[in-house]
């Protein structure tokens, strides 16, 4: 009987500390995830608050640049690529914002409200493309089957084994 209540509260311990094994695990994945969508709604909020004035500022540019070092180390290289691409659109924004209300009219000027509009337009999808970009870091796998479902029928399992045992080795 010894040897019996042995095995059961190894048995226990061992499904205790895989719970706990597993409970960290879906801990990590769930606070991963709080970062990266924290991460995710600071390059929007930066993009966006860009995007509301009639000029991008330096600190539009600092919140950014913020927010991309901290992509850097939570997302792949191709969202930080990415990013890459729309700080150079954004720097472009400022630069030819600042510079269009001293220039002249002419064609010089004209390609500069081009190069703004075109670049507005590419800055205006960077919502939907950087949603796009960050889905698949942002997933929660799926859940493992709870193992108490096959609990009752191993314990079942090892009493019957436990019981035949004990029976052959006490009829000797």
């Amino acid at each position: 009987m010894t040897s019996f209540t042995t095995l059961v509260l190894g048995l226990v311990a061992a499904y205790v500390a895989w719970r706990q094994w597993r409970t960290s695990q879906d801990r990590l994945v769930l606070d991963l995830f709080e970062r990266r969508f924290q991460v995710f709604q600071e390059l929007t909020r930066a993009t966006t608050e860009s995007l509301s004035k009639p000029q991008v500022s330096v600190q539009d540019l600092a919140n950014f640049d913020a927010a991309t070092e901290k992509a850097r180390f939570l997302f792949g290289p191709e969202i930080h690529s990415y990013l890459g691409e729309i700080r150079g659109l954004l720097i472009q924004v400022f630069a030819l914002g600042r510079a269009l209300p001293e220039m002249p009219d002419g064609p010089r000027r004209t390609s500069a409200e081009v190069k703004v509009v075109e670049a507005l337009n590419q800055l205006k999808a960077f919502y939907g493309k950087l949603a796009d970009l960050v889905t698949p870091y942002l997933r929660v796998g799926p859940q493992p089957p709870d193992p108490w479902r096959y609990f009752p029928s191993r314990v079942q399992e090892a009493r019957e084994s436990l019981v035949r045992r004990w029976r052959r080795d006490n009829s000797e």
